[in-house]
């Protein structure tokens, strides 16, 4: 299905890479470094439903067709906001993906600190996955539209280079921090840690 998708995408011509302002000042570009730092966010979230998020909800009770539904809801729930966001004025791009990567990060710091209650898993998961899926789209598309004719490409493979970074990084500083620490505490921190360059920006730009 994505192979037959894929045929109805805008062919775009070959970026000239020599033309590009280069990935260090594309990542001190205002959009770019946010768009950077929303697809770590978004990486992150991605990395945890598919290794400590259903850990945790084991420990909490919950069994593997209740753990499979929760998932599901979650990822559905990503394609929701997303249809629902097809038609968002690209001026109202940046604000959206700084919601959505707060709302994501928040929803991951929910589930470590939650009480072992279904009915709160399901909201943060429902919440972190609209939020995710937010961002995971939004990101690049934000990164691409701030850089220039020639830099889209390196605008979309740096924002994808952070977003990589994040899916194999998060799990591994998790692993990490668990052999010293609890595992909800060990993922609160990361949360924590993944916000802290959002919160840094938005408190410096205003």
């Amino acid at each position: 299905f994505a192979a037959v998708g894929a045929l109805a995408l805008v062919e775009f011509p070959t970026f000239d890479r020599r033309r590009s302002a280069g990935t260090l000042d594309l990542l001190r570009r205002d959009g770019v470094d946010v768009a950077c730092w929303a697809s770590v966010v978004g990486g992150t979230w991605w990395s945890m439903m598919g290794s400590f998020v259903p850990v945790i909800l084991v420990g909490a009770g919950i069994g593997p067709q209740g753990i499979g539904w929760l998932v599901t809801a979650s990822e559905a729930a990503g394609m929701v906001a997303l249809i629902a966001l097809r038609d968002l004025p690209s001026e109202r791009v940046r604000r959206v993906v700084t919601v959505a990567a707060f709302a994501a990060g928040g929803s991951l710091a929910g589930i470590a600190i939650a009480p072992p209650l279904l009915a709160a898993y399901a909201l943060l998961l429902l919440a972190g996955g609209a939020a995710s899926g937010t961002v995971t789209t939004l990101a690049p598309a934000m990164a691409s539209l701030v850089a220039g004719a020639e830099e889209q490409g390196d605008a979309l493979a740096l924002s994808g280079t952070f977003r990589a970074g994040a899916l194999f990084g998060a799990p591994a500083g998790v692993g990490a921090l668990s052999s010293a620490l609890p595992l909800a505490p060990a993922l609160a921190i990361l949360a924590a840690v993944t916000l802290a360059p959002g919160a840094v920006r938005l408190r410096r730009r205003r």
